[in-house]
């Protein structure tokens, strides 16, 4: 299933939770499901006119004083019974795309040092995405308490903060074989200069 028709069960979803302006859409987004999801505008705004022309929303129009007039979106009937028969259908597990790890496969091309920059900095952001999920899920639990709503949020809040822990672990360890690695290069080119 191609990324753009999964960008339509997204903002689906979104609009169940109530009315929303595109601008609005994607920052619910970005604060709740960013840990493993990421829509942008170029996506959502093409897919909230598809999805209006199809009849799985509508819209209304709020006159901005001074600003262009904005839409607000509301899921029909037809939206949440599409949304439910995608829901229901079995997952795609994808191959995600990682930079860093690509970097590091042909990393005998650069200093080890540069990689070890790489996975460092890798480290940094995942250390700091860490404490915001910790922080969403202390929410989470205060906010919706034992509710099957929050329940549902928090599983995914927990996935991150154990895959998080797991990339931790994985970055110190990483940390450790590449600055073996600086090390073994720096003593071979001594040993090189030393011979000539």
């Amino acid at each position: 299933m191609a990324r753009q028709s999964r960008t339509r069960y997204t903002v689906l979803g979104v609009l169940t939770l109530g009315p929303k302006s595109g601008y609005d859409i994607k920052k619910f987004i970005e604060r709740s499901i960013g840990n493993f999801w990421r829509e942008s505008y170029g996506q959502l705004y093409p897919t909230l006119k598809q999805l209006d022309a199809e009849g799985l929303v509508s819209h209304k129009v709020e006159d901005q004083q001074g600003r262009p007039d904005r839409f607000i979106y509301h899921i029909t009937r037809k939206g949440h019974q599409e949304l439910r028969g995608w829901l229901v259908q079995p997952v795609e597990i994808e191959i995600p795309r990682h930079e860093l790890l690509l970097k590091l496969f042909f990393g005998t091309q650069v200093p080890a040092d540069a990689n070890l920059k790489h996975v460092a900095q890798y480290r940094q952001e995942i250390e700091s995405w860490s404490g915001q999920l910790n922080e969403g899920a202390r929410m989470l639990r205060k906010k919706y308490g034992d509710t099957d709503q929050g329940a549902f949020w928090l599983l995914t809040v927990r996935q991150g903060i154990l895959v998080n822990e797991a990339l931790e672990k994985w970055c110190k360890e990483a940390e450790v074989e590449l600055e073996r690695m600086a090390k073994r290069r720096r003593q071979g080119k001594r040993g090189r200069n030393r011979e000539r």
